[in-house]
């Protein structure tokens, strides 16, 4: 794709020999800090191990991609908490609970939940119904309001 031309100069091989290239590469970067701490303990450097160790099998000096790597697997270092769903793509979801009678006038939204875009619906309604959910606070915090009343 053009994307990759511009983004690897003149890399001619496959798509498979351009990700084992980019591990060998990504082998050696995390090699060459480990023992630099003013390295390590930075969040770039940790999301390179982190990619390293979930989609790499890596013994020795040597680093072969992962045929298959799930769904659990960082997606983008900016978002690190997102899934990857095979419908949805990579990202968040979110589960929302609302009321639902018909003798309410008003349907209120009583819940969300942001969540990985690989986690199941299915496991979305027990946690929706633990009372101890319900008084953790969906949206901004009474101490984030005051700060933003500041603001205007």
């Amino acid at each position: 794709t053009p994307s990759q031309a511009k983004m690897f100069g003149d890399f001619t091989g496959g798509r498979q020999q351009l990700r084992q290239t980019v591990a060998e590469d990504l082998l050696f970067v995390v090699n060459r800090f480990a023992e630099d701490k003013a390295v390590v303990n930075r969040t770039s450097y940790q999301a390179m191990v982190r990619v390293l160790q979930e989609q790499c099998e890596v013994s020795e000096e040597k680093v072969e991609v992962k045929a298959k790597t799930g769904c659990h697997v960082m997606q983008n270092p900016s978002d690190p908490d997102a899934g990857y769903d095979g419908h949805k793509g990579p990202g968040h979801q979110a589960q929302i609970a609302e009321t639902c009678s018909a003798s309410n006038a008003v349907q209120l939204i009583t819940g969300v939940e942001v969540e990985p875009a690989d986690a199941q619906d299915r496991d979305a309604l027990v946690p929706m119904l633990d009372p101890s959910a319900r008084e953790r606070v969906h949206g901004p915090s009474l101490w984030q309001r005051r700060q933003c009343s500041g603001c205007r």
